[in-house]
């Protein structure tokens, strides 16, 4: 007998998904925070913060720029990497790839 179609599992079903969530945005902040101290070493500004929908956003300025970049996400690291691509995109056309990867670290 299949133990969900009694709904005997689904508190445990619940709990197990739940704590997969919470472990797995634990992760996702750990990294953003990582993220976020590379880029003050290099003077560039990032944050991020949650948005409705259960988006986030993150912002990105550097030293010298006068724009902070937006861009959403479903996790703060992946808002972070689209900040950054958005970011090297703009300095990338008003300058060259080269001066573009050696401010925007790839690792950023």
């Amino acid at each position: 007998m299949d133990i969900r179609a009694t709904g005997e599992g689904l508190a445990t079903d619940f709990s197990a998904t739940r704590w997969i969530q919470t472990l797995l945005d634990e992760i996702d902040e750990e990294r953003a925070i990582r993220l976020r101290n590379e880029c003050g070493l290099k003077s560039w500004v990032l944050s991020w913060a949650s948005c409705p929908l259960g988006l986030w956003t993150a912002r990105l300025s550097g030293p010298g720029r006068g724009e902070t970049i937006e861009r959403s996400g479903e996790t703060r690291v992946e808002a972070i990497e689209e900040a950054r691509l958005a970011m090297r995109a703009r300095i990338t056309r008003e300058t060259s790839p080269a001066i573009a990867d050696r401010l925007i670290h790839p690792n950023l």
